[in-house]
């Protein structure tokens, strides 16, 4: 919903709450490791609002500790939490290597198999600016709709606007980026707004709209 401060808050009393040696106690009552899972907002909330290198070092700690207590479902869910910081980031060959650690290490848990498959078409759509890419990132999303999947809804379309933006295809990439205001709107779903008013503005910008471009890049710097 994009409200940072009460998300950083409830981060802050998890944190407070979570001791080491109660690690065997938390997995075996959630199937995974809180502290760990937190940072999905921990890292990701303080990465959207400008702090990103704080936001790294969270996620990067989060992997540590999964790591650590030898939990192979609260690894993935920390490998992924770093791979999508780094890509929120906008880092292609980071995410790229995360999301090949991904795959293997997620292959077991379906949802996060297929956030790695769409981080690693992502790091090669930006990076290398392969068209096959982009292919592969749709089919993962539309594996992720079918799997019944909501969260991250706006994540994913900024990635697919992103790599659209890369590939020269604006007129593409100004239309996903609309679809997911409005399903924002629709669903409160407003972490990635900001991001998603860039990616319409720079679109807008290469079809030679560049009032609207401009307007589009102010819209997001107000979020």
């Amino acid at each position: 919903q994009g409200e940072l401060d009460a998300s950083l808050a409830n981060v802050a009393r998890v944190v407070e709450l979570w001791t080491p040696e109660r690690i065997a106690t938390h997995a075996g009552r959630f199937g995974q490791i809180p502290r760990v899972t937190v940072m999905t907002a921990g890292a990701w909330g303080p990465c959207v609002a400008g702090r990103s290198d704080l936001a790294l070092a969270l996620a990067s700690e989060a992997v540590e500790i999964a790591t650590r207590a030898e939990h192979p479902f609260s690894i993935a869910i920390a490998q992924q939490i770093v791979g999508i910081t780094h890509a929120i980031r906008r880092d292609p060959e980071a995410t790229g290597r995360v999301a090949a650690e991904l795959i293997l290490q997620g292959g077991m848990f379906p949802s996060y198999l297929i956030t790695a498959r769409t981080l690693a078409a992502w790091a090669r759509a930006a990076g290398s600016h392969d068209p096959a890419a982009l292919g592969e990132m749709l089919e993962a999303w539309g594996i992720w709709h079918a799997m019944g999947c909501g969260l991250a809804h706006t994540f994913m379309c900024g990635l697919v606007g992103d790599a659209h933006l890369a590939l020269g295809r604006p007129g593409d990439a100004l239309a996903v980026a609309r679809e997911a205001l409005t399903w924002a709107d629709s669903h409160d779903e407003q972490l990635f707004a900001a991001d998603l008013h860039r990616i319409a503005g720079e679109a807008l910008i290469g079809l030679g709209d560049r009032a609207g471009g401009l307007a589009e890049l102010e819209r997001a710097l107000t979020l």
